[in-house]
């Protein structure tokens, strides 16, 4: 890879894109930190909920708004970006001068502006903040995905949605890893019963039932008793008692489907759906969503 020095000065010869983020030399990247620290003095410290979609929307707002046609913004890109290049002379882009911007350079902004704000970074939700037209990533994490040394890496944020986050997070507390294999379960259940977690309560209900009352979605009797033990295995209180995703590779590899009932509200139904699980190892920690 060339130095940054040689992509400053050899803009026309070199493949490689650089992104650059410093306040000092870039006036529009000052300006949004200081927007996004006006939003942030505004929003109740209590609904990171509000402070995650309105800072989104800044960057949206920011690198050319909402996607509505990924080849549109593509080509969009392709153009801005060789302006960029001509005018500036160089590979190395000031992230405030990029006007239109693809998931990757979304993603890159918005994690600045949340860094400013203090606000921990750990989940950015795709299309909705990102963008998909470049064929990068949807989801973004930007926390709790880094090498891990034989430990937990431990964070403290509510940024998430109540139907899938495990109670410690929901109580605002310190969590880690763990707190990933409660989501996992909440997502296995959704697989094995085709119906949406807590549907009929509000957020702030969940919040309630799931973090302060210690309830749990109900486990059908239907279901195999292993895909069963897996999802109540993963909602254990004790976050410590939860089984890594090591464990739940292991656990998952027998099962060649997941067999549900076609109406779990009728008992005396024998038609069964079969959906295939084995196709996906589950190699890598999963976010919440």
């Amino acid at each position: 890879m060339p130095s940054l020095t040689n992509l400053e000065t050899n803009f026309g010869s070199s493949g490689f894109e650089v992104s650059l983020v410093n306040r000092t030399v870039d006036p529009v990247l000052e300006e949004l930190v200081q927007i996004a620290q006006c939003i942030a003095l505004d929003c109740p410290v209590t609904n990171v909920g509000v402070l995650v979609l309105r800072l989104a929307e800044l960057v949206s707002e920011r690198m050319g708004g909402p996607v509505k046609d990924a080849n549109v913004v593509l080509a969009r890109w392709m153009e801005r970006s060789t302006e960029l290049r001509t005018s500036l002379q160089t590979s190395v882009l000031p992230i405030g001068s990029i006007t239109i911007g693809l998931s990757r350079h979304r993603a890159l902004l918005f994690k600045v502006l949340a860094d400013n704000i203090k606000m921990p970074c750990r989940l950015l939700k795709g299309v909705h903040y990102t963008g998909a037209e470049d064929g990068a990533v949807n989801v973004c994490d930007f926390g709790l995905s880094r090498l891990k040394h034989n430990t937990f890496l431990s964070s403290k944020s509510t940024a998430g949605t109540p139907e899938w986050m495990a109670p410690e997070v929901l109580r605002n507390e310190n969590s880690n890893e763990k707190c990933d294999v409660y989501s996992f379960g909440v997502i296995l259940w959704e697989l094995a019963t085709l119906k949406l977690p807590w549907s009929g309560m509000n957020p702030m209900q969940v919040v309630g039932a799931v973090g302060f009352q210690n309830r749990r979605l109900e486990i059908p009797k239907e279901l195999d008793p292993l895909v069963a033990r897996i999802i109540w295995e993963c909602w254990q209180t004790d976050p410590n008692l939860r089984p890594s995703f090591s464990q739940l590779t292991v656990a998952l590899k027998p099962l060649q489907r997941l067999v549900i009932p076609a109406n779990l509200d009728d008992p005396s139904s024998h038609l069964r759906q079969e959906i295939s699980v084995n196709s996906t190892p589950l190699n890598a920690s999963f976010s919440q969503l």
